[in-house]
């Protein structure tokens, strides 16, 4: 997995929480770096955040998906708005999780989306 969050605490808790269960293979704090990861890793599968500087997790995952990379991308994200929920999971293989449930929601959400994960 790549893991994409620009809250340095957050992030570490993610990638914590994630380490159990996948092997976390890069971490990004922005949007470009997430892109930039996510062409040289290849990885089975992405957490993005959405509200991130330079280039948020709605645009990084955009500009994936025009190029062709169809990654499959769970947004983990502090929002709940409905609109903005269809945004993210109408990019196609995405999956949403509110941040205050990735303890219990994040490895499920993820699994759903993928092929069994190497670990």
């Amino acid at each position: 997995l790549v893991l994409a969050e620009d809250t340095a605490a957050v992030r570490r808790q993610l990638e914590i929480l994630l380490s159990g269960d996948f092997e976390v293979v890069g971490v990004a704090e922005d949007g470009v770096v997430l892109l930039e990861l996510a062409r040289a890793l290849s990885p089975d599968a992405l957490v993005v955040d959405i509200a991130m500087p330079r280039l948020n997790g709605l645009e990084a995952v955009g500009q994936l998906r025009a190029s062709g990379d169809n990654t499959p991308v769970v947004f983990v994200s502090v929002h709940t708005e409905p609109t903005l929920i269809a945004q993210a999971t109408g990019l196609g293989r995405c999956g949403y999780v509110v941040k205050e449930r990735a303890a219990e929601e994040l490895g499920d959400a993820i699994r759903a989306l993928t092929p069994p994960l190497r670990t």
